[in-house]
Parts: structure tokens; sequence; C-alpha cells
């Protein structure tokens, strides 16, 4: 599988949703600790 770079652009936000590329494993664990352990109540995931 091909290493990803962050995109040269902005991702745009949507009905208030904003999103972040992750290409790399390690960055996308961290992120997705951080935002359980930011959670108040409850997270909602897509993938």
């Amino acid at each position: 599988m091909a290493d990803l770079d962050t995109p040269d652009y902005a991702l745009p936000d949507i009905d208030g949703h904003s999103f972040t590329l992750f290409p790399d494993g390690p960055d996308r664990l961290a992120a997705l600790i951080e935002l359980i352990d930011s959670a108040r109540t409850s997270i909602k995931l897509l993938y």
C-alpha cells in the first residue's frame, strides 16, 4: 500500500462537521484515542 501525503487542499466542513485526513496508522490511532478521551457522553464514528 502506498503512503498517502496530506493533501495540499483543505477538506470542506459539511453541515457543521469538520474532517481531517490521517493517512498514517499511528496518527489515526492517536487521534481516535484523543477523541474517545475527550468525549463527554458518547461518540459516533463513520468510516
